[in-house]
């Protein structure tokens, strides 16, 4: 991180199972969102997200932060 301290993040049952289903899924890769592409970049781009949230037709609705700060408050 940026202030180079490791620390621990709380990961409920069913984030645990998703990991683990992802895990079936992809098997040992280095990012839990690896790019099947392996072009560019080993995980999936930054702007991913977004663009999806954009042509889901949720542009301007929500984004992919508002995406993210829904994961860490609603466990």
């Amino acid at each position: 991180m940026k202030t180079g301290k490791t620390y621990q993040v709380p990961v409920t049952e069913p984030l645990k199972d998703v990991l683990n289903r992802l895990y079936e899924l992809n098997g040992v890769n280095d990012h839990v969102f690896f790019s099947p592409r392996g072009s560019e970049y080993e995980h999936v781009h930054k702007d991913s997200l977004s663009a999806h949230i954009k042509k889901m037709g949720y542009g301007g609705l929500t984004t992919a932060h508002g995406f993210r700060h829904l994961s860490l408050t609603s466990g």
